[in-house]
Parts: structure tokens; sequence; C-alpha cells
């Protein structure tokens, strides 16, 4: 027994401390862990023997047998008096043991939670959690009321292990909550001097509260806690330490127990009084000033991010973001992002700040100006970066900023903040990719603050700019379609569009700018065709009101050609039937309104601005139904005025629905056409109606009538013989070269209104004649039919021969009237006018022809050829178009040009014998008839033939042209000086020619 025992105690150590203290090395050494815990627990041994010892225990650390053996029995054991040497080591000389201690505690720590321990109650974590246990005891021990400067590297070391402690679990260690006072020591050292002490803190105090129920554990103490955190924040310059001050703050932002309106209950901080939400936001944005100027990017990006957790979305408090504003942080956050270089973690928060104070809307707006330039350059910036996320927010802010904005912006700011906007929009478009919903409505919103600025007008190049912006957001809308949110782009889109005409109006002349011309042209070419296709799939009413407004506002211009054009755009594409469309679709009263106020201006524009006001007032009173508007039509207004003036105003919505090739409640209005002429016949005569209200009812009653005599639906006889008195008692201006093709035939074959329509027609030509303007006729006229909904302009003349073989009859009857009149003038214009039709139209040679035209020219001129000697080659030139127009298959009736060649051989036979110079142009317009005669019978056998004979055979004229030509040539010397364009060569070609027909036939 005693030979053990002293086998024993020789393997103890030097101070006989037992072998099962000893561990092994992988160097064959051996380490007592007594003498090495009495070593660390002794306050009078040497700092190098400690120092000494703590590099042999971590060298032996890294072997497998000390680090086996001490992890699987004894690491525990060190645990108190590690933690004692720590907190002891408080100056300056005993500072490199403190770093040793803490970089052993963390290495034991980290060492034991990856030791390969096979045991069934191995706990990797339980080491760790043993070391925070006697750190906190230690803080939290009676003799430190409050942490001291000497323990900021157990604090230090807390921190780090807190924060492996996380890796294991969520929740706050036990220990804290055990020993209350240990939080009391902490929060009272954030008194005490020195930024590290106060740093070490605040890093454990965000620790702890990042874990799970460590924000309960502060409630306690949060008002010291902040105002110590933010004093801390204005004091200190030292980054390290704002980092923790910040990142404490902004856990208890996001556990929502701090915001921007924390209103505190007890301040302890000697530096504050005690004061309300707003005193504690001004004190805040004064504490985080620093911050955002700090030289350490992570340190600026840190309180970015708390100011956001300070103020949530939908739970801000305006008047604290005020304060903050006044404050000067937009300030410092436009010299931020001034600064920033565009980087792409800073900008987003910067950006996203602003949004936030953006809430507090004219706080905001007064201190925006001075960023301007600032936001200008980070949009121009998103187009080429990863900054592309922040264009939305970064429009965004400039709406607000300058919606409304009532101080002065320099021009130069807002062009440049224009041109990046418009070259947004272009950069979508040139790209092929069409800018999201929420950065185009936002662009559009920006360009319309933009806009209403005073100063936008005096901006160089404006109509170019606006020109790129409006063409560029329609494109943008073409490309997204009209599915889903993108209804809301189309909206945003035309209120740009009306802010643009707006502004386009003012200080530019609506005729001569390019600018109007690119308005006008994107609602004609792109919106209203987008509109009206797309119209079934748009269920918003913010978007037809918009649309709705910015047409209103376009017709409602007084006098404009831009004007005139939109309507008559809107009323070729159905815009009348359309209005009614959308009142059935959309019922509320105000857009009910909006759409009657187009309605009504667009008649008005119809009506290139003679439509009276009172008429124009009563479109509000129509009904939405078109059936109802009919039977208010069919209603006597004899004794109600106000009725009066509503009928009329349907009579116009129903002229220009037939003139455009609308549709409005077919298979009543006919009916309802009929019983308005029989209830109401005392109203139509020039002192109760005007003359252009009359004429636009006779064009809709006929055209109803002949298209519902196509469906076989009945009129009243008597209805239609009342409105032909009224044409022959009141006799308006109705022929006109847009005159409705329909009218005129109706007018051609009433036989009541014979007079009537010689008389007008007789008119309406010399109106055109005086007016020194010819009708437009071309060799083939183009008809627009009415069913494409396109407004007929057609040449009367052309087609009123084409459409009705009463014309003849009529035009003839003009002519003899105007003969019969001996007004030389008048016979020019007419004859003239004659002439150029006949030259386009053989089918109205042929009417004219067979009408008898010829028989009473040469009637005309056998009798009074000699008093208007003026207009006798006039009336030869119009016989000689005839004859070249008129068709030979269609003359069954050859005797009147026989008759004519008869009288006219006599006639060309003396003045061929005379040979006067004055009657020069008169003997060649007979001989070239003649010549034209023998012409078409050689070349249609059968045609002309007696005419031809009788020419051929009558000795005197073949006599008189044999002489003259005999004359002609005795003068071999004046041929050759002889020209195309004189008296003598002009009657020579005649001759030969003449002669040379008769030798042919």
């Amino acid at each position: 027994m005693e030979d053990e025992e002293l086998a024993e105690h020789q393997k103890c150590c030097k101070r006989s401390h037992r072998p099962v203290f000893q561990l092994p090395t992988d160097e064959g050494g051996l380490i007592c862990l007594m003498c090495f815990v009495a070593l660390m627990s002794d306050h009078s041994a040497f700092l190098t023997h400690k120092l000494f010892a703590v590099s042999e225990f971590r060298h032996a650390l890294d072997g497998h047998s000390f680090r086996t053996a001490f992890f699987h029995q004894h690491s525990h054991f060190v645990v108190p008096p590690l933690t004692e040497a720590l907190s002891t080591s408080r100056d300056e000389k005993s500072g490199c043991l403190s770093k040793a201690l803490m970089e052993l505690i963390l290495e034991l720590c980290k060492s034991h939670s990856s030791a390969l321990v096979e045991s069934p109650c191995w706990d990797p974590g339980s080491l760790l959690r043993d070391f925070i246990l006697h750190i906190i005891l230690e803080v939290a021990s009676p003799s430190n009321t409050s942490c001291r400067i000497g323990q900021n590297d157990m604090l230090h070391v807390l921190g780090l292990l807190l924060d492996s402690y996380c890796q294991y679990e969520n929740v706050i260690p036990d220990a804290i909550r055990t020993y209350p006072d240990f939080l009391i020591n902490i929060i009272a050292g954030l008194e005490q001097p020195g930024d590290q002490l106060r740093g070490e803190i605040l890093f454990l105090l965000y620790k702890i509260s990042s874990l799970e129920g460590g924000i309960e554990e502060l409630l306690p103490f949060l008002s010291n806690l902040i105002y110590a955190a933010i004093n801390a924040l204005v004091k200190s310059e030292s980054d390290d330490l704002r980092m923790n001050c910040i990142a404490l703050l902004k856990v208890l932002a996001q556990k929502s127990v701090l915001s921007i309106g924390f209103q505190p209950k007890k301040i302890g901080a000697e530096d504050f009084m005690e004061h309300g939400a707003c005193d504690f936001a001004r004190d805040f944005a004064e504490a985080l000033k620093g911050s955002l100027i700090s030289s350490d990017s992570q340190v600026q990006i840190a309180a970015l991010e708390l100011l956001v957790y300070m103020c949530p979305s939908g739970n801000v408090h305006t008047t604290e973001i005020e304060v903050l504003i006044e404050a000067g942080i937009m300030d410092y956050l436009f010299e931020l992002l001034r600064l920033s270089d565009m980087s792409n973690t800073m900008v987003p928060w910067a950006v996203r700040v602003l949004s936030i104070l953006s809430e507090a809307n004219d706080a905001f707006k007064q201190r925006f100006a001075i960023g301007l330039e600032t936001l200008n350059w980070v949009l121009k910036c998103s187009l080429e970066t990863a900054l592309l996320p922040m264009q939305t927010d970064v429009l965004n802010l400039i709406h607000i900023g300058l919606t409304n904005y009532l101080g002065a912006i320099p021009c130069v700011s807002v062009e440049q903040i224009l041109r990046t906007i418009v070259l947004i929009f272009q950069h979508s478009t040139s790209d092929n990719i069409s800018l999201e919903y929420d950065s185009f409505n936002t662009a559009c919103s920006a360009c319309l603050a933009l806009l209403r600025l005073p100063c936008v007008c005096s901006i160089r190049e404006i109509e170019s700019l606006l020109s790129s912006a409006v063409s560029s957001t329609f494109f943008c809308v073409s490309m997204a379609g009209l599915v889903g949110l993108e209804h809301r782009m189309l909206k945003h889109a035309v209120l740009l569009l009306k802010e643009v005409f707006s502004v386009s109006v003012i200080p530019y002349s609506p005729t001569d700018s390019c600018l109007i011309e690119v308005i006008i042209n994107t609602i004609e070419v792109i919106l209203l065709p987008f509109f009206l296709k797309n119209l079934a799939l748009i269920e918003d009413e913010d978007t037809v009101r918009a649309v709705l407004e910015v047409l209103v506002t376009i017709l409602d211009q007084p006098n404009s050609v831009v004007a005139w054009r939109l309507s008559d755009n809107l009323a070729a594409a159905s815009w009348i039937s359309v209005t009614y469309e959308l009142m059935a679709r959309f019922t509320s009263c105000s857009l009910r309104h909006l759409i009657m106020n187009l309605l009504g201006s667009l008649i008005c524009v119809l009506e290139r601005g003679n439509l009276d006001e009172n008429i124009k007032n009563q479109f509000s009173q129509l009904p939405s139904d078109p059936h109802d508007v009919l039977v208010l039509l069919a209603l006597s207004s004899v004794h109600d005025q106000q009725l009066k003036l509503i009928q009329f105003g349907i009579i116009k919505i129903l002229y220009y629905n037939h003139i455009y090739g609308d549709r409005f409640a077919e298979g009543h209005t006919l009916a309802c056409l009929d019983q308005y002429l029989l209830l109401n016949s005392s109203m139509l005569s020039p002192n109760f109606c005007s003359s252009l209200t009359i004429k636009q009812l006779i064009c809709v009653y006929v055209c109803t009538m002949q298209r519902g005599d196509a469906c076989d639906v009945p009129h009243s006889l008597e209805a239609e013989n009342f409105l032909a008195s009224v044409v022959d008692h009141c006799r308006p201006d109705l022929i006109s070269s847009n005159m409705h093709r329909s009218v005129f035939s109706w007018l051609i074959r009433s036989e009541t209104l014979q007079s009537f329509m010689a008389t007008s027609t007789l008119d309406w030509i010399k109106a055109v004649g005086n007016a020194g303007r010819a009708e437009k006729l071309s060799p083939s006229p183009v008809v627009v039919d009415h069913h494409l909904g396109i407004q007929e302009d057609f040449n009367f003349s052309l087609l009123a021969f084409e459409e009705d073989y009463s014309c003849g009859p009529l035009f003839c009857r003009v002519l003899d009237e105007v003969l019969a009149g001996l007004i030389e003038d008048e016979i020019r214009i007419v004859v003239t006018f004659y002439i150029k039709l006949v030259k386009f139209s053989t089918l109205a040679a042929n009417q004219l022809v067979m009408s008898g035209l010829v028989s009473n020219i040469r009637s005309w001129i056998a009798i009074n050829r000699t008093k208007l000697e003026g207009v006798f080659c006039y009336l030869i030139e119009l016989l000689h178009q005839l004859l070249c127009a008129v068709d030979c298959d269609k003359i069954f009736d050859e005797e009147p040009w026989n008759l004519l060649v008869e009288q006219f051989i006599y006639i060309l036979a003396d003045k061929l014998s005379m040979c006067v110079d004055a009657a020069v142009e008169e003997l060649l317009s007979q001989l070239n008839i003649m010549s034209l005669v023998l012409h078409k019978s050689s070349e249609n056998p059968g045609f002309l033939m007696q005419a031809s004979g009788m020419i051929l055979s009558n000795e005197q004229l073949q006599n008189a042209v044999a002489s003259c030509l005999a004359i002609s040539g005795s003068h071999n010397s004046k041929l050759l000086k002889l020209t195309a364009y004189s008296t003598d060569g002009k009657l020579l070609a005649c001759l030969l020619a003449f002669h040379k027909l008769c030798l042919r036939w």
C-alpha cells in the first residue's frame, strides 16, 4: 500500500497536485491544470509567468492528445480562474495578458464546439455558456456598481461570446435574466468616459437586444439606454462607436420599440432635459449628422438604414418627419448622394430615406430645390448602372417635390431634369423594352410637375423636348399593350399629353408650332385607334376620363385649326356613337357630364363655331340612351322653347352621323323624323330656325328616307311633301360642292322643286365663278363610301351626273335661263364651267347632248349671235368639247348636229371668203368643229354621216378652203416665216387639217 502511495506521489507535480490534473502534450511533456489555475488566480504572480503559461497552454491545445483529454474531462475547470484573471487586468501593463486571455477564451470555446467527443451527453456549446455565465456574474457582482474602464476586455469577450452563442440558441442566456444587476451595471457604465468602454457596452447591448427575450429585459432601461446611445453619437467621433450605437438603435427600431415618434418616460442622462417626441426627433437628427458625413461608407449606410427603420412605412409621424427635415437631414442626404460616387449600396438607402421624408409634403418641398441637381445626376446615372431600380423612387421624389411648388427653381435645373426624363422614355423605346408600370407613371407624373412650373416656357428647345416626350410615352404605351395595370399607363400618358398641349398653346401659335403637329398626329395615329380598339378591355373610369378631358381641352380652343382637324377625325371615327357607348358602360354623373361636354364641343367645332350657345348648353340635358333621344325628337315643341333647342341639337347629331357614316338608333329614326315634321311644321321657318339647321334637317330626313326605302321601311308622304314646301319657301343655300348625293338626287326628282333647283344651281355656279375658284375636277373623281365612316369631299358636278340621269335636263335648263338673260358675264361663267365639266366626264357630255343642249345652243346662236358676239366663241368651244367627249354609241338623234353643221357651213364659207383678222378666232372655232365632225365620222362609221356629207358636198365651202390654201401657197417666202402661234400659222394649220380630212373621208 505504501508502495502504491509512493508511486502515486512520484507522479504528482512539484506542488503535489494529483496526476489526474496532469495532461500530456504531443511533445511528451505534461501540463498541470491545477498549477495553471493557481497561477492565473494568483494576483501576486509575475505577469511574464502568466503570459508564458497562457502561451504554453494555447500551444498544447494544438496537440490532439492534450485537446482530447482536456475537453473530455477538464474544460469547465479553467472557466472561473480565466474569467477572474481577465477581470483583474485593469491597467495598461496587463493589457498584453488581457489580450492573451481573450484569445485563449475564444479559442477554447471554438475548439470545444468542434471537438469530436464520443459521449451522449456532449454539448458543444456548454463551455461557451459557462464562460458567459461567469463573465455575467463578474460584471453583476455588487463590487461593480457600474462597468469600469478596466473591464473593456471582459465586455469585449462577452460580446464576441454572445455573437457565437447565437449559433446555438436565439434565446437570451438565463444568466442575464437571473442576474438583473448585470444590465444595471453595464447601462450605468455608459455614463463612464471613454469611447472604447461605451463602444463595448453598446455592442454588448446590441447583441443582447438581437436575441429573443433581450428586448423585454431592456425595456425597463429603454429611455436611459436610448438617450445614452444618442448622447454617445453626438459626442463621439469614433466610427466604431457610431456603428455600435446605430446597430443597437436599429435593432430596437426593428423590434418596434423605438421609432421617430418615441416619447421617453424618464430620462436619466444629464445632457437631456425631459421633453417630448418632437424634441427627441430633433436630438436624433443632430446625433445622426456625424454618421452621415463619416469617412467610413459603412457607417453612412448604417445611419441610412437606421433612418429607414426609425420611420416605418404606414406608421410615419408627419410632425416628427418635419422636425428631421427642419434639422437639416435632407441637406445631409443630398450632400451624401453628391459625394457617394453612385455607390450601388448607399444610393438606394439614401433615396429610400428621402422617400420617407417626402411624406411630410410641405416641409419636404421647402428644402427640395437644394438637391434638385443631385437628384437629376442620380436619375441620369440610373440609365447606365445598377441603380435602375432606383429610377421610380427618384422620379417620385421629383414629382412630389415639384407638384404645386411655390418657390423659384432655376430654369436650367428644370431643363436638365426634363431632358433626363425624356431620355428615360427614349432609352426604353430605343432598346425595345417598355418601362415598367411604376417607372412609366412616375416619369409622367414628374414630367407633369415640371410642366406646371412657371419657368418651363423659358426653356430653350421646349418644343423639341415635349415632342420627344409625347412620342416616346405613347410608344411605351403601345408596346406595353392594355393588359391589367397598363390601363393606367394610358391614363398617365394622356394626362401628360393634355398638359403638353396646355403649355404649347400659351407661348406658341397653334398653326405654326411643330409641337402642335406632333400632338395632333399622336392623337390621330396612336391614341384614338388604340383607345377604340381596346375600349372593351378598359374598365378604369379614370383612364376614360383622362382621354375625354384631353379631347375636350383641344376642341374647346377658340378658332383653332387643330380643333377643326380633331373634330373631323373624331366624327370620322364614329365618336358620336362612341360617346353613347361610354355612357352605357360608365354611369357616374361626373363622367356622363364630361361625355356630354365632349359631344357638345364636337358638334360645335364641326359647325366651325357657328353653333348657337343655347343649343350647345342643351346637350347636357340629352338622355344617355339613343332611343330616348329619338323619343324627344318626336315630341311637339311648339310651346316649349327648351325642347325646341334640344331637338335642334338632336338634328345636328343625326346630321353629322349621316355625313360621317355613323349609326344612331337605326330603325326608329325615320318614324321620329316624320313625327317631328308633322308636329313642328310651324317652327321650320327662318323666324324660328336657322338656315343651317333646315339644311341639316333636309339632309337627315332625305338620307334616312332613302335608306328606309332600301329596307322597305315606309315613310310619311305628307311629311316629305311638307319638307319640300319648306325648301321652296325658305330657299336655303343647299347646293354646294360637298352636298350629300342623296339630297341632291331627291331635290332633282321632286317635281315641285324644279324651279328652285335651277335657280340654286345657277347661283352656285355663278358663286364659284365670281369667287375666282374653279371647281377642282379630276379625270377619275374618287368617292369615299359613307360606310367607311369617312366624310365625302367629292366633285359635286361630276358625281351629280354619275348619280342621277335627271342632271342633264337640269343643267340644260340652267343654261337656257342664263342664255335667256343675255348677260354676257353670267353666260361666260356658266359656259366655262360646262366646258370644264365636259372635258372630264363623258357621262356629263352624253346627258347634256341627249337633253337637247346642242339644239338649244344652235337656236340661241341663230337668234342672238349678233347681239353677244363675245359669247359666241365660248359656245362654239362648248360644242367642240361636247363632240370630243360624247359617246358616239349613246347619241341616237343626230338631227341637232346635222342642223348645227348646216347652219355653220354658210357662216364658215362667208368668213373664209372675207378672212378678216378680227374674226379669225371665230373662224378657227367653226373650222375646228367641221374638222371634228369629219374626224368623228371617219373614225366611227355610220356616225354623223349626213353632217359629213353636207360638209363635203358644199361647193361654196370647198371652194373657199381651196382659195385660201392657194393664196397661202402663192407666198412661198412667207410660208418659211410662219410660226405655229401666229394668226396666219393657226389658220393655215386648221385649213390643211380640214382639207386632209376631206380628202381622207
